[in-house]
This record gives structure tokens, sequence and C-alpha cells, in this order.
């Protein structure tokens, strides 16, 4: 933290989505374009949620996919970004199961619960010295739960790690803690969206519960809420209205998002005045383009223009 304070020389708040949204404003007046039509994935859904407040007659045609709770502050939103990633493991280990080559066995759950045990007891270490530790397989767990076409490919490593082997889920694991890593960016963006600091103690007492409650991640989860506390605050205050006068914006939202709850994408659409809200019985960080369903949907809006009905429920 210190690091980066004096890196960065006072920046760090900078980094933070409605930042993101007053960007994609200049972006849109740089395009010479009277409105600007885009497609957002997670926190980029909910940054394009926060322009089409602040612009709504800049709005063109305009899909959110998946974007966090417009109000919830700590620890409620990341207790909620907790549960959404207990969901999507619970779907990962039924997709693995119902193969009949699954690596992880009948149950995939309690065979992940049990190597996470184990990497408590004893870190796997590669031949360059890396270690595998419980914490580092539950950050690259998060990580491949996003991408569900990459599902064989963590079940494989998981086992591989079972087996003795670390290499596999470090490879996982790099992209997100290695040089260049995507971990700095999202704890930057994470921090400086949230208002409240939690105290030692009070993360003590969140961790407690939701170690019972989220068995997997809960604990994971209460450390990134103890790295954010020296973090400096003053987040904007949420942006009032609710893009009044833009056209019709379609929000989506999906069962088991690790990185986002499915009632965050809905409390969305219910702030936005001119919004659609359709979710997806799926899982993994964003919807579209996974599913026909959801693909037709979006397709016909962002080309045709076509507006769907509210409510609309694709299946997995």
């Amino acid at each position: 933290m210190q690091e980066c304070n004096l890196t960065l020389d006072g920046g760090l708040g900078s980094y933070r989505t409605a930042a993101s949204a007053s960007d994609i404003e200049l972006l849109r007046a740089a395009l010479g374009v009277e409105q600007l039509s885009a497609v957002g994935v997670g926190d980029g859904a909910s940054a394009l949620a926060m322009w089409a407040r602040s612009a709504p007659r800049s709005v063109g045609r305009l899909v959110l996919d998946g974007p966090t709770h417009p109000t919830l502050d700590e620890p409620d939103l990341t207790d909620s970004r907790a549960a959404a990633a207990e969901a999507a493991l619970g779907a990962f280990g039924v997709t693995c199961a119902a193969r009949p080559d699954c690596p992880l066995g009948a149950d995939p759950h309690a065979t992940i619960g049990a190597l996470l045990t184990q990497l408590e007891r004893q870190p796997l270490v590669s031949a360059d010295g890396t270690r595998l530790t419980a914490g580092a397989a539950v950050t690259a767990l998060l990580a491949g739960l996003g991408e569900p076409r990459r599902w064989p490919a963590l079940a494989a490593a998981l086992a591989a790690a079972n087996a003795g082997d670390p290499v596999p889920m470090l490879t996982i694991l790099a992209p997100v803690t290695g040089p260049r890593s995507l971990f700095d960016g999202m704890l930057a963006t994470s921090c400086n969206d949230s208002q409240r600091r939690l105290s030692p103690g009070e993360i003590s007492e969140v961790a407690q519960r939701w170690t019972g409650a989220y068995p997997t991640f809960g604990s994971t989860f209460a450390l990134r809420l103890l790295a954010c506390a020296p973090w400096p605050t003053g987040r904007d205050a949420p942006q009032a209205g609710q893009a009044e006068g833009a056209p019709p914006i379609l929000v989506i939202g999906t069962a088991a998002d690790p990185r986002g709850a499915l009632d965050g994408s809905r409390r969305t659409a219910d702030s936005l005045a001119s919004a659609r809200f359709i979710s997806w019985q799926g899982a993994g960080t964003g919807a579209y383009p996974r599913t026909t369903c959801i693909s037709g949907i979006v397709d016909a809006m962002l080309v045709d223009g076509v507006v769907p009905d509210s409510g609309t429920l694709c299946p997995p």
C-alpha cells in the first residue's frame, strides 16, 4: 500500500467506476457521434450505467451485462459477491459431475474442499519454488469460474493439484497475480468504489460469519476487505437520477456469476427508468454471447432496435 502511494503520488483515487463513466462521455465526444451504443460486462456495465445517468441524451443502444448493485456498500457488497461465487462453484461442480470423465470424482465440491484443507496444512511447491497455498488456489478458482468454456481445464488443474502437481493451478493464477497482473487493478477499483472501511475487529466478525455461510470463499473475501482498510476513501455519492430520457436499456443478470450477484443486476434495472431486465440461468461472468437465447435478444436490440419484454428468462 505504501509503495502504491509513493508510485502514484496520491492518484490512487482516480481508479474508480465514476472516472470510467466520465471517460465514456469523452470517448463519445471524440468519436463525434450524438449517441453511443455499447455493451459492458461487470464493472464495465456499472460504468455504462453511471454514464447513462449523467448523460441520458447521449445513450444509444446500451447493454449492461452483469452490473454490480448500484447502492450497496461494504460489507454487504462483498457479501453478495461471496454468495455469487459459491453459486458459481456449485454450478461448476454439477457440470463436472455430470461428465463420466470428471477428474474430480462424483462429488467435486468435496474434492475441492479436501484439497484446500490439505493446502492449508502443506502448500505445494513447484520446481521454481513458487508455492500453491490454499489462498492462491481459491484465487485461481475464482479466476477460472468466470469462464465456463475453460471449466474442463480448471477441473484438470484442480485434479493435478490434488495429485501433488501445482503447475496447472499456478498457470491459471499467473494472469491474476503475476507481472502485469489483473489483481491490482481490480483491487484499486473495488476499494475506490466503496466508501466504508471496516476495522480489523469488524472484519474478524465478518470473517467468522462468512466462513460458515460461504465455506469456500468466505475467508478470502473477508481478507479483501482487510486489503481495502488502509485505502483512501472518498467515493463519489451514488449518481442521482434514473437516466430519464434515455432509450430502452437492456440489463442482463446471470444466476451464477462469480463476480456479480443476480440481484445486483436486477437492482440496477430497477434504478433505470427505461431498463428492460432479462436473466440467464447459467453460470459465468457475462451472459452474452454464451447462449443462443441471450445472443438472439441482444443482437436483435443492437442491430434492429428490437426491445425485449422485461422478465424474459433464458435457460442454462
